[in-house]
């Protein structure tokens, strides 16, 4: 390391002697050229862009994909700086509760590059709600709540996108007026031949929000509907996790396997994953707690896998169920062709000790658990 170190330094000194050599003869062996034709000392191109002509820098850097990068240090290091020049920023890492920020000394205190400004939160509370009998322009009223944090600047806009049941569905601009906290938007939609949820999003000065949950759907759907990307093969009730008082929340069920067979397990070691459950509504807790003891380093596994289920409409958001809920789609969908179960076993995300792993086939209702390591197949679910 100190080796390189010299090195290092050896080649700084190098090019900062030379550079400076060059400009002193730019300077002193031709009369007839003016400042604009001297650059910068030292110039640093990765953007393969023109140099720009400027004598006051001392260093120029020019990249399309990179940025610079200033010491990072912790206010204990920072305040450690001995006789901090005039004009000295470092990058404070955990300063604004962790976040960090540029800080400068201007030669009598420390302070704040620029006011620390970020993108709000998302909006909450979004709920979608229709009177009256359905038609095809039924009117659907969305509400929804401002963010908690707006991120240190007024929001300038909402953005209510619309999904539907078969297919993606488009976004509309709503300008706040006030500082909310509700706000309500209203559209005219065909009720009958299609279902519907909302997120929001929330802009200020400096970006755009993630989007928020999405809303209930409307109307109310029921079991073996196609939705979201698959078929609705269950109805979520007060007891399970999840349930929204007023609300219809419920599971969907893809309408193809994962393209691959797959080990529970890639890893072929005996190890038990704390928190994986068969009841129903808890394939998605299960296989976030997967991912978390399994990793994300090798994906040939059947949790990760079932996370990167993509429907031919887009939708997202997919994992891998549990053993009650692999049971309550051969109950409800079983009947239904378009599902296209084979006679196969598939993974649940329920586990039984620290080698076996819960399996059920979709075609003959049969279950039971297997080694971790055998390969079966993957049919992911997802919320609404």
């Amino acid at each position: 390391m100190k080796k390189q170190q010299l090195i290092f330094i050896s080649l700084s000194i190098f090019i900062s002697v030379s550079s400076f050599a060059q400009l002193e003869d730019n300077v002193t062996t031709d009369e007839s050229i003016t400042t604009d034709d001297i650059k910068p000392v030292v110039v640093i191109n990765t953007s393969g862009s023109e140099e720009d002509n400027k004598s006051s820098a001392i260093l120029q850097l020019n990249s399309s994909t990179q940025g610079f990068l200033i010491p990072r240090m912790t206010k204990l290091e920072r305040e450690a700086i001995k006789a901090p020049a005039p004009g000295l920023q470092v990058f404070v890492t955990d300063f604004n509760n962790g976040k960090g920020a540029v800080m400068f000394y201007n030669g009598e205190e420390w302070t704040a590059l620029a006011n620390l400004i970020a993108r709000p939160d998302p909006p909450t509370d979004v709920e979608a709600t229709f009177t009256g009998a359905a038609s095809d322009s039924s009117e659907v009223t969305v509400t929804f709540r401002a963010p908690e944090n707006n991120g240190g600047s007024t929001i300038t806009k909402y953005e209510v996108t619309l999904y539907l049941s078969e297919g993606k569905g488009f976004s509309t601009i709503l300008s706040p007026i006030d500082n909310g906290p509700l706000y309500t938007k209203k559209f005219s939609i065909d009720i009958i031949n299609n279902f519907y949820n909302f997120r929001v999003t929330a802009t200020n000065k400096v970006g755009t929000s993630i989007a928020s949950e999405f809303s209930n759907v409307v109307p109310d759907p029921q079991v073996g509907k196609k939705l979201f990307g698959g078929r609705v093969f269950y109805i979520l009730n007060s007891a399970d996790p999840g349930h929204i008082s007023g609300q219809t929340r419920g599971l969907i069920c893809a309408d193809r396997d994962k393209e691959a067979k797959v080990k529970w397990d890639p890893n072929n070691i005996s190890q038990e994953v704390t928190g994986t459950y068969e009841k129903m509504g808890h394939g998605k807790m299960n296989t976030q707690n997967i991912i978390d003891k399994l990793g994300e380093q090798n994906k040939s596994y059947a949790a990760y896998q079932a996370t990167l289920y993509s429907a031919d409409d887009g939708y997202t958001g997919w994992y891998l169920p549990s053993k009650d809920e692999l049971n309550r789609i051969y109950q409800n969908l079983e009947n239904y062709e378009s599902m296209n179960f084979e006679d196969k076993n598939y993974w649940s995300s329920s586990e039984k000790g620290q080698t076996l792993a819960c399996f059920y086939n979709l075609s003959k209702g049969t279950q039971g658990r297997d080694n971790k390591p055998y390969e079966y197949s993957v049919r992911p679910i997802r919320s609404f």
